[in-house]
């Protein structure tokens, strides 16, 4: 017997005032609001309803269990009323979380306009190098870069994300250009660590139609893109980064790619969510909305690297 359905028949042939009239409310027939309220007080062991032939009037007992059940019933309904909303309307707050390198330079400005076209929506953006745990942290949508591992996320992946080693023009005028990747070992690099182990980043090279990784032995290392890439646009060092850290710096001349032949695009930009059914439907447009932006956003597009400045 499913207790909170026989609940709601009960509040709504009282507050009707007959069977019949309760059981149109409710979208039922007589006869099966009638057995549920019968099991109910099958399962109360006590009589809620006075019956007659045309009439029925509430026991004390049953004027009773109204009086304390009422308003129970009457919040839950709103609350079913409510998701129903959510579901079929676009409210609520959406909680997204992406990495530093993506949040200020593509999802801050993407969620504002998604928020102007959709006003019954707010945004909380969560921003982090630290893999999120997208369930422990309420995350309706994580932004994440690389190879996703088998998570039992899922994952739609919206550009190839190009690696690409570059360098300031000054750096190359003090020590000139690398012609190999062996011959990187005698110039400065820089790293990037991982946030949680601190480890270097392995650059990797397409070498003969595979990846190779190699770790550089690194002049500067930090955990912070920005902070390499200064370093790198400093004229400091060489450094390897993503296509979309480095695509305005390399149009307008202040960085130079390097070993191009060798560049790889085997990493992914992924919209991760924790499950695909039952979905609100903001999560849903936010998904589609940032898809279809960042898939056609040009600094996520490959580098014209046969074309670019030398």
């Amino acid at each position: 017997m499913d207790r909170l359905k026989a609940l709601t028949v009960f509040v709504r042939v009282a507050a009707a005032g007959g069977i019949s009239a309760g059981a149109r409310e409710l979208g039922m027939t007589p006869q099966a609001a009638s057995k549920q309220v019968a099991a109910l007080e099958a399962l109360l062991n006590v009589r809620l309803f006075q019956r007659s032939t045309h009439h029925i009037a509430l026991t004390a007992e049953g004027e009773r269990l109204l009086a304390q059940c009422r308003g129970a019933v009457g919040e839950l309904e709103t609350a079913l009323r409510t998701l129903d909303d959510d579901r079929a309307h676009a409210v609520g707050t959406i909680r997204v979380a992406a990495p530093y390198s993506l949040a200020r330079r593509f999802l801050a400005p993407l969620l504002g306009e998604f928020c102007d076209r959709q006003p019954g929506v707010t945004a909380e953006l969560i921003v982090s190098d630290d893999m999120a745990d997208i369930v422990e942290q309420r995350i309706d949508i994580a932004v994440r870069t690389g190879n996703l591992p088998d998570s039992g996320l899922i994952a739609r992946r919206v550009a190839d994300l190009q690696l690409v080693v570059c360098a300031a023009p000054a750096y190359l005028r003090r020590h000139g250009e690398p012609q190999t990747i062996d011959a990187l070992r005698d110039h400065r690099c820089t790293a990037f660590l991982y946030p949680r182990t601190g480890k270097p980043f392995p650059w990797e090279f397409l070498v003969d139609g595979r990846v190779d990784t190699q770790q550089v032995h690194p002049f500067i290392a930090t955990n912070d893109i920005d902070a390499e890439l200064d370093i790198v646009l400093s004229g400091a060092a060489i450094g390897q980064f993503f296509g979309y850290s480095v695509h305005a710096h390399v149009r307008e001349g202040r960085l130079v790619p390097l070993l191009t032949k060798h560049a790889t695009s085997r990493y992914g930009l992924y919209l991760c969510m924790p499950q695909r059914t039952h979905l609100p439907l903001r999560s849903r447009l936010l998904m589609d909305f940032l898809a279809a932006r960042l898939g056609a956003h040009p600094e996520l597009a490959p580098l014209p690297l046969a074309e670019a400045p030398a």
